[in-house]
């Protein structure tokens, strides 16, 4: 089944939070802050949002440009903030950006995960001149499992993915009590 399918059968067609999956717009705002936390920001930075859902996100930041695989979610996102997004994959951008962030994209559960995130991760790296910065559901969360396929994170699984790009890097559990975010620095600060 593709993404499109399994995001409206799991969480319903509208352009909210909800139907992201997140829990609460307070929570997708807190992520997003944290995701810009990263050291080194500066006011003119570009940034590659990938999965950026319905764009909601593009307000953090000034020079921003967001993807998705989802037509429907690309679709709402430029009638809601323009035309600065594209229906892609991460695999049909070639243009670098100071920074590239994801938030939620690796949350469902699918055949090959660990494959598909560590080639999406090695892809948002090589775009990047300054860093990455990444967020999943933790599998330290003591929250009930609402749905049988998200996907609940050993930090201990990424951190193989993480060394293999950058001596550099950070990890942030400390935020949200079913959430880690980790920065990766191309350069040093």
């Amino acid at each position: 089944m593709d993404l499109e399918k399994r995001y409206q059968e799991k969480f319903g067609y509208c352009d909210t939070f909800k139907s992201l999956g997140w829990n609460s717009k307070q929570s997708q705002q807190i992520r997003f802050f944290i995701l810009i936390g990263m050291t080194g920001i500066e006011f003119d930075d570009t940034f590659l949002d990938v999965g950026c859902g319905y764009g909601d996100f593009s307000n953090m930041v000034e020079n921003y440009f967001g993807i998705d695989v989802r037509l429907s979610a690309i679709e709402k996102a430029i009638e809601k903030y323009g035309n600065k997004f594209k229906n892609c994959t991460i695999d049909d951008i070639s243009q670098n950006y100071d920074w590239v962030v994801a938030s939620g994209v690796f949350s469902l559960k699918e055949e090959n995960w660990l494959e598909k995130t560590t080639h999406t991760i090695n892809k948002m790296f090589s775009l990047c001149s300054k860093g990455i910065a990444l967020n999943f559901l933790s599998e330290l969360s003591d929250s009930p499992r609402l749905h049988s396929d998200i996907l609940h994170v050993k930090i201990e699984d990424v951190i193989p993915i993480i060394t293999r790009m950058s001596n550099s890097f950070v990890i942030r559990h400390d935020y949200l009590f079913n959430d880690f975010t980790i920065y990766i620095y191309k350069i040093r600060l």
